[in-house]
């Protein structure tokens, strides 16, 4: 990561091998955490604190399209959006929960997301929906 007014190199993680490749990445309101969901197999979600990796899980056998953390600096989770899923992520709690669909329909793949200082997240379907979590 770098400042994009200065030039200056903030931070730099060399990711584990087999990643492939970084596919979405988010960084949180107050820049003290950020994460990367890669293009292996298991599409792995990493959060970082600095340079260190402070949490690591599978995101699933499905492509990750985007991530978002929660507006609210006194929280770290985040939100993950992609091919027939949605999940919330709480590093700090090692937790993983996958988006119920409920009465919305039938599951649909999420393209992108964005949260607000609320707790609450919001995905762009591919059925043309608007999802609130």
């Amino acid at each position: 990561m770098w400042d994009a007014c200065t030039g200056e190199k903030k931070e730099r993680v060399v990711l584990p091998r087999n990643c492939r490749e970084v596919s979405a990445c988010a960084v949180h309101p107050d820049g003290e955490y950020f994460a990367t969901v890669d293009k292996s197999n298991d599409h792995m979600v990493r959060v970082y604190k600095g340079n260190e990796c402070i949490y690591t899980d599978k995101g699933g056998p499905d492509h990750v399209f985007d991530m978002a953390f929660c507006k609210d600096t006194s929280k770290a989770v985040l939100w993950s959006a992609g091919v027939k899923h949605f999940y919330f992520w709480d590093p700090e709690n090692s937790k993983k929960k996958k988006g119920i669909h409920g009465n919305a329909g039938p599951m649909t793949s999420h393209a992108c997301v964005t949260a607000d200082d609320q707790g609450f997240a919001y995905s762009g379907a591919s059925n043309a929906g608007i999802y609130k979590w």
